[in-house]
């Protein structure tokens, strides 16, 4: 999970695995996860497209 923060505070970034979370405000990982969001980001489709293929794949298993 990515927050943005309002009046100038820092991002912060927080992780979970089975066994613990980790929540930082640190400038390298949470530009380093931003950038890694932007990423994946650039390669989904667009919502309306999801949605279709959802429905079409609901449609095939029902």
């Amino acid at each position: 999970m990515i927050a943005e923060l309002p009046n100038g505070q820092p991002d912060v970034v927080s992780s979970d695995s089975p066994a613990q979370a980790h929540t930082t405000t640190d400038h390298d990982v949470v530009t380093s996860i931003w950038q890694r969001y932007e990423a994946i980001r650039l390669w989904a489709y667009p919502e309306r497209v999801s949605v279709l293929k959802i429905e079409e794949v609901r449609r095939e298993w029902t």
